[in-house]
């Protein structure tokens, strides 16, 4: 019998020249036409939204999302509602588009409606992005992952972040109105509502909004991020959560 492994060697090496030839190749173009598409993108929604009335984040929205986000040029973020996005022309369930620190979104009342709030949670995460490494370096990145993930969606690392931060938040209308039946008092089963009260009362009295997440338990197990945040700092216990918990599979409650 010949020993095919000298034969199965050779063309594994074969492969990985063609892919250290490939990849960068296909990285390159990417990072070209990331920042080519980003800048027409850019452009188009500035032209397009040109009549369109500008927001900025209000006092409540800054303090309601320092739950999720810390340390944000809050004040350097503008809104257009009911926005008209390029990304529509060619896909048309796109919400929301993020440049620098403009956010476009098709949903109106971003700041206080219940789903719209949500979507703009999630092109928050792009601010933050943008912050941490620079429109530049963001649009090259956005264009390398869009050719190498097979186009928009979850599998591109920058999607996937922002994806992953609004469905884990610690937060379920209905339970948390059932399991705090004061706050249904209050709220009337309004999911909207109850966001809205978590958001500025629920969290920084530790009250539980999810069966898989509780604060004060989330401390109480994790001694060394209950060092890091402060015995009863809840807002900091959702965003290392969010950031670094789930990731490292620490237990909620």
């Amino acid at each position: 019998m010949t020993n095919k492994k000298p034969l199965s060697g050779f063309f594994d090496k074969l492969d990985n020249a063609f892919d250290n030839v490939v990849d960068p190749a296909i990285k390159g173009f990417g990072s070209t036409a990331g920042l080519s598409v980003y800048a027409a993108s850019k452009k188009a929604a500035e032209m397009m939204n040109k009549s369109k009335q500008r927001y900025t984040l209000t006092t409540e929205t800054k303090r309601r999302l320092e739950a999720f986000f810390y340390g944000l040029k809050w004040e350097s973020v503008v809104i257009v509602e009911q926005a008209e996005l390029p990304a529509n022309l060619f896909k048309d369930n796109i919400a929301g588009m993020t440049f620098d620190h403009h956010i476009y979104t098709t949903y109106k009342n971003i700041q206080t409606e219940y789903f719209a709030m949500f979507n703009l949670i999630h092109e928050m995460v792009h601010v933050e992005q943008i912050e941490a490494l620079g429109e530049t370096e963001f649009a090259k990145q956005y264009g390398q992952q869009f050719v190498t993930c097979g186009g928009y969606g979850e599998k591109m690392p920058l999607e996937g972040e922002a994806y992953s931060m609004v469905r884990n938040i610690p937060f379920e209308p209905f339970y948390y109105l059932r399991l705090n039946p004061q706050v249904n008092d209050i709220a009337k089963g309004s999911k909207e509502a109850a966001f809205l009260h978590w958001l500025d009362y629920g969290i920084d009295e530790g009250l539980q909004a999810i069966e898989s997440f509780k604060p004060s338990t989330y401390l109480a197990k994790n001694p060394d991020i209950e060092a890091i945040c402060g015995k009863e700092n809840y807002k900091k216990a959702i965003r290392h959560w969010l950031k670094k918990g789930i990731k490292e599979r620490r237990k909620g409650v």
